[in-house]
């Protein structure tokens, strides 16, 4: 028997939160979507993975969770339809060399990688699976919205003289190079906006058609469906 969603969202709150036995608080979740789970604890390694990246303090506001897990939510949707495409991930090896990048950075105060991750409270683990999924994100959006885009001239003109060189010449002060010496960084960037504006029109048919139902409160196991 399939469990309606009112029921089942606190159903696995319970659950993982070990209230079906009385045992000791493991996790919270703050969503479900469709079948999968996101929890607190996904959401503030996150957090911390982005800011490692960024190399930021780390934000745990109640703004900043907000934000991580509406991108977490839309990795998970993106993630079923890598699924249901059977798409081809990116190669352990590939994630190696990601993971190798990140140990030659340089990072504040002189650390090293490894006190670097300590100092979020994370492991090459925990970054190799980020990596991960980002890769394969950004690897499946161009595979399922880049496949086929032309990109005209017209195109490329107008970002020139629109953005371009308003921007070179008010934010950065400079000489703007001619168009042909930019026009291959110009297509790429049209190429990316246009992706971009796609990914984000397809996740929201996707959250319409979708339940996802997302914990009121840090305190509650209530939910509501996104639109």
């Amino acid at each position: 028997m399939k469990l309606p969603s009112h029921v089942l969202f606190p159903l696995i709150c319970c659950l993982l939160s070990g209230g079906a036995l009385g045992a000791e608080i493991l996790d919270k979740v703050v969503a479900v979507v469709g079948k999968n789970v996101i929890t607190a604890s996904e959401v503030a390694q996150q957090l911390r993975l982005e800011s490692f990246i960024n190399q930021r303090p780390a934000d745990n506001s109640a703004q900043a969770r907000s934000l991580a897990l509406r991108r977490l939510i839309d990795q998970s949707l993106i993630s079923q339809e890598m699924l249901i495409t059977s798409f081809l991930g990116v190669s352990d090896e590939q994630i190696e060399r990601e993971l190798a990048a990140s140990r030659q950075q340089e990072f504040p105060n002189g650390m090293s990688f490894g006190a670097a991750l300590k100092a979020y409270n994370l492991s090459e683990e925990d970054l190799g699976d980020f990596l991960r999924r980002q890769l394969n994100m950004l690897r499946f959006t161009d595979f399922r919205f880049r496949t086929g885009m032309e990109i005209s001239e017209d195109e490329i003109k107008s970002y020139y003289e629109n953005s371009y060189t308003p921007q070179v010449r008010l934010v950065e002060a400079g000489v703007p190079e001619p168009l042909t010496e930019v026009r291959g960084q110009i297509r790429e960037i049209v190429a990316q906006q246009q992706v971009d504006a796609l990914l984000d029109d397809w996740l929201k048919r996707v959250r319409a058609t979708s339940r996802i139902d997302i914990a009121e409160s840090e305190e509650s196991v209530e939910s509501r469906q996104v639109e």
